[in-house]
């Protein structure tokens, strides 16, 4: 992209360095030569700054500062940066090409439902990934593409299916350093690079806006953003983005506000096979069991995931909404009615926010 944006590498080198021998290109079945941004001392090599014409690019890649308004591709906050791919480069090496942000589980035997990160179209699927293609507000494509699922939990979309931001595409694999890989990529320029057409192609950016100030200089196991201590992975979704000079391309900062709202228990509406309460009627009850039993549980036929959804009751007072959803759940049990739920995941738990009731 950097040749086709008329950045020069000659320009870009060190003082006394040599840049790295050209490398073979392939298009349209059409082999040709070009220049690497690259230059290398004692057989290492090391990435060229960034040239301006790239860095106008990745200043607005879209247009105008424009920003592809995306949320977190998943529903929970029990969530972490990946241990090695948790950025643009890889934290195990200075070098490595990574183009994507990993996310897993805080518990390792853990997985978690992967969602659209905005309202686009299914462009392709595989047996481990999903790509889907989406419109700015100013009319440009882009993609979001989401990789290391399990197979068996991806939604049957075909190829065309309009799928909701929020709306689940499937689930992570389940394993020792199960994580979601997840990248976006929008189309540079055409143009010509020794002799030959190079139409337009897809290039993964950063959605966090960070390419050649991601490295802390005196630290290469750190970065300048989020959060100020990497090694705090777990909380990173609670700190604002930080040290980017480029476009910021999630909805709002800090991230944990770019979860999505809520998911729906997928049609048909559902009989209710089993319900359990636990409630803690009176703080003064000797006894009294912790808060992670306060809640009223409920199970749905024919759904296995999630196993249950719940209500929380801790604070629950008279006539307030979570038991006046508690009496219309009860009531559609007792009388064999079918529900539809409304839920989010607080804590990596279902939790019930809306319900609606047919015959």
């Amino acid at each position: 992209m950097s040749l086709l944006l008329g950045d020069d590498p000659n320009r870009l080198l060190p003082n006394g360095r040599n840049l790295v021998d050209k490398v073979d290109g392939r298009i349209n079945g059409i082999t040709f030569q070009y220049q690497p941004f690259a230059y290398q001392i004692e057989g290492t090599k090391y990435n060229l700054p960034i040239g301006n014409n790239l860095s106008k690019f990745l200043d607005h890649p879209l247009g105008n500062g424009t920003s592809l308004d995306l949320t977190l591709p998943f529903y929970t906050d029990s969530i972490q940066l990946g241990d090695k791919g948790r950025a643009w480069i890889r934290t195990s090496d200075v070098i490595k090409y990574h183009a994507g942000t990993d996310f897993m589980p805080k518990t390792l035997s853990g997985d978690f439902d992967v969602c659209a990160a905005q309202d686009g179209i299914l462009k392709s699927k595989s047996d481990s990934c999903v790509v889907l293609s989406h419109k700015s507000s100013n009319n440009k494509e882009f993609l979001t593409v989401y990789q290391h699922l399990e197979p068996s939990s991806i939604i049957n979309f075909q190829d065309g299916y309009l799928i909701k931001r929020g709306q689940k595409i499937g689930k992570i694999a389940r394993g020792n350093g199960a994580h979601l890989h997840f990248g976006v990529a929008l189309k540079g320029p055409k143009g010509v690079v020794n002799n030959v057409q190079i139409p337009e192609l897809y290039y993964l950016i950063d959605p966090f806006g960070i390419y050649d100030y991601a490295r802390n200089p005196n630290d290469v196991n750190s970065y300048n953003y989020l959060p100020n201590n990497l090694n705090n992975k777990f909380n990173f979704l609670t700190f604002s983005i930080r040290g980017s000079v480029r476009t910021i391309h999630w909805r709002t900062n800090p991230l944990i506000n770019s979860l999505p709202i809520s998911l729906l228990t997928e049609q048909p509406y559902r009989k209710i096979k089993r319900i359990q309460t636990r409630v803690l009627a009176n703080n003064d009850i000797i006894g009294m069991p912790p808060p992670e039993k306060e809640q009223f549980l409920v199970w749905l036929d024919g759904v296995s995931n999630p196993e249950f959804f719940f209500i929380p009751l801790k604070n629950a007072q008279d006539k307030s909404m979570e038991l006046r959803m508690v009496d219309i759940l009860k009531d559609s049990f007792m009388n064999g009615k079918r529900v539809r739920l409304e839920y989010k995941y607080i804590d990596n738990l279902p939790q019930i926010l809306a319900v609606w009731v047919t015959d």
